[in-house]
């Protein structure tokens, strides 16, 4: 049976602007560091989308773990020795409902949906 998931809208806040590869490494370590590998793997925890302009993340995880995610994240502090703050900002329960606020994602299935291109026509 398919899981339940959640998306979570997280606000990334400290003096310098996170690039996508630091908010990745910040979700990894703060879910890791509070739920450990058992509890990180049941959550499915997943960054799917970061938004560097508004310094956004977009977060997946089980419905059964969204609150231990949701803390995990409300009790990170520090990263890499500077002061950080996650916000919760809304939890959606479809990636549809929240792609809007990400107008560089691709929808999931996107790739696959790309045009053909026409067939040549026989030669008569």
């Amino acid at each position: 049976m398919k899981r339940k998931r959640r998306y979570l809208l997280f606000q990334l806040v400290r003096g310098t602007p996170f690039t996508e590869a630091e908010a990745r490494a910040l979700g990894d370590q703060t879910v890791m560091e509070s739920l450990g590998e058992q509890g990180s793997s049941r959550a499915e925890y997943r960054l799917k989308f970061f938004n560097a302009e508004k310094q956004w993340a977009l977060v997946q995880c089980a419905l059964e773990s969204q609150e231990a995610v949701i803390a995990a994240f409300a009790l990170k502090r520090f990263f890499n020795g500077v002061d950080v703050a996650l916000r919760l900002q809304k939890i959606f329960g479809t990636l549809q409902k929240a792609l809007p606020l990400f107008p560089d994602a691709k929808p999931p299935g996107a790739k696959f949906k790309q045009a053909r291109p026409a067939a040549a026509a026989p030669a008569r």
